[in-house]
């Protein structure tokens, strides 16, 4: 399934539109809602043990079939159901939001549904990268990053923060660490200019480094042809690329903007 986003105002009505929607679909059991998705995940990648092999776990693990096809526990003779470590688990290793799984397929409001072949009118779409750029020790670099999933967000947000650029130049990653706190934090949602692979000015850049891998840092050019690595978390120290090393450092795109998503509530443990 591919995700998708949209940045938009969110007017009162939709609200009352979403619980409209809520009310008129029939209730599940969180059993069968976590099954539901377990079949949509299978189905996603193909077989239990490709779903496996994504979760970090033996290609031969009987767990999520012997949960597909109900298997009773030896114990109590019931279907064994998906828990909520599990869910988590699953959660967590997919990258997919905490808590998703204990949501109806066909209740999740539009900030999170199957996406159609074209954007909708009036939006415009990106592609999410394999990619996670360190805000802090290197990710290690993937020459081809795959396409994980798109993100469509209004055509108008996307013209008023990328006025005159070709949408097309533009891919969407993910950042890790928190040497660039304050300006880009943990978590945090980066649209990069795919375009520019050379340093043009002082910006924030993603780069990767064979020894340390991909990272996005501020890049400032000093006197002599010296390249200051930078971060802004003042918890950092700089570090310095002289002009005779240019060569251990690959630009890979600019950062245009980021979206940072804020968990205002956590659940609690038990």
């Amino acid at each position: 399934m591919i995700a998708r986003c949209y940045v938009n105002t969110i007017a009162p009505c939709v609200f009352q539109l979403l619980a409209m929607r809520y009310a008129m679909i029939a209730m599940k059991t969180i059993e069968e809602i976590r099954h539901d998705w377990l079949s949509r995940l299978i189905e996603k990648h193909g077989t239990v043990a490709a779903l496996n092999e994504a979760l970090g776990r033996a290609r031969t693990d009987a767990t999520l079939l012997q949960i597909k096809n109900q298997a009773p526990n030896t114990r109590s003779g019931k279907p064994r159901n998906m828990g909520s470590d599990l869910a988590r688990e699953i959660e967590e290793k997919l990258g997919l939001e905490r808590g998703m799984l204990d949501n109806q397929i066909s209740a999740l409001p539009p900030v999170f549904t199957a996406a159609q072949s074209t954007p909708a009118p009036g939006y415009v779409r990106f592609d999410r990268l394999d990619v996670q750029a360190a805000a802090g020790g290197g990710q290690l670099a993937n020459e081809y990053p795959e396409v994980v999933e798109q993100i469509d967000v209004l055509e108008r947000w996307a013209r008023e923060h990328f006025d005159g650029m070709l949408f097309s130049r533009i891919r969407v990653i993910s950042a890790r660490g928190t040497s660039m706190s304050g300006t880009i934090e943990n978590g945090d949602v980066l649209f990069v200019d795919v375009s520019v692979n050379h340093y043009d000015s002082e910006a924030v850049y993603v780069i990767a480094r064979p020894d340390v891998g991909v990272q996005v840092k501020r890049l400032q050019m000093m006197g002599g042809g010296r390249l200051a690595i930078l971060s802004d978390n003042p918890k950092n120290m700089p570090e310095y690329v002289e002009k005779d090393e240019m060569n251990t450092v690959r630009i890979c795109g600019r950062v245009l903007a980021s979206w940072t998503l804020k968990r205002l509530w956590i659940e609690s443990a038990g």
